[in-house]
């Protein structure tokens, strides 16, 4: 027997009872130990190891490619960089161990939360914000655990198209 001529990425051969999978960016044929094919389902009790190296740079690319979703039910760990080429949410809140680098356009925060205090509403920061560029407040600002030194506060008033002044 021979390999196929017509070929596709991920494509399984056995020749000679020895399976070989086709890979198209490297345009050979691979020799795989052995192959698990179903056409419904696979269900492990165990556990599953995949020792292959080969790093993900797409989401068909890397050595566990699932064309579906994935659903976990315990925590997932992971050892290098999280990339997401679509929307993500998050259902339940998020502890961050170390910084996060935002990159995008925009960041939404779509919860309607009202703030009472500093430790209420949509966006809480434990502590310091640096801000660089503009600020724009739909509502109130409140000052909490100022100390005895007076602070001059400025604001744009977007009605008179001024700056306030307020002493304080």
């Amino acid at each position: 027997m021979s390999f196929p001529i017509a070929t596709s990425n991920g494509q399984i051969a056995v020749v000679n009872g020895v399976y070989y999978q086709w890979i198209a960016n490297d345009n050979l044929w691979l020799r795989v130990p052995s192959v698990v094919t179903s056409t419904n389902y696979l269900t492990l009790t165990n556990y599953l190891t995949i020792t292959s190296p080969i790093a993900s740079t797409s989401t068909t690319t890397g050595a566990l490619v699932v064309a579906g979703g994935v659903g976990v039910g315990g925590n997932v760990y992971v050892g290098g960089s999280i990339v997401t080429t679509g929307s993500y949410g998050i259902i339940a809140g998020v502890g961050l161990f170390s910084a996060i680098s935002v990159t995008a356009t925009n960041v939404l925060v779509t919860s309607t939360s009202t703030a009472t205090s500093t430790a209420t509403g949509a966006l809480q920061v434990v502590g310091g914000v640096g801000v660089g560029d503009s600020v724009y407040v739909g509502n109130r600002v409140g000052f909490v655990g100022t100390n005895s030194m007076s602070a001059v506060y400025q604001f744009y008033n977007t009605l008179t198209n001024s700056l306030d002044t307020v002493f304080g």
